[in-house]
């Protein structure tokens, strides 16, 4: 990395230049940074710990068997309504 490079954008563009090596340096950067340009809209986020693609399968599987059930009972149902008079009636 050209730290002097950068040092030299950073003067020309009147920017500022950071740079940390440490956890602690960081703390300090963003810091400053905050006190240069801070939030002006404070955002809260949510992030969902758990997968949740599973309810939405479950509905898609729920309502596929739940079709496919019915149209089992509708066929059996039209079987034998369709055979004839004689076919139904045990002698």
């Amino acid at each position: 990395m050209d730290i002097e490079a950068l040092q030299a954008i950073s003067s020309a563009t009147k920017g500022s230049f950071f740079r940390a090596d440490d956890r602690v340096g960081l703390d300090a950067i963003y810091r400053k940074l905050d006190e240069i340009e801070p939030e002006k809209i404070k955002t809260i986020s949510y992030r969902p710990k758990y997968p949740l693609f599973q309810w939405p399968v479950g509905v898609v599987l729920v309502t596929f068997m739940a079709y496919h059930l019915l149209m089992r009972v509708i066929s059996r149902f039209h079987t034998v309504s369709d055979r004839p008079k004689s076919a139904m009636t045990v002698p």
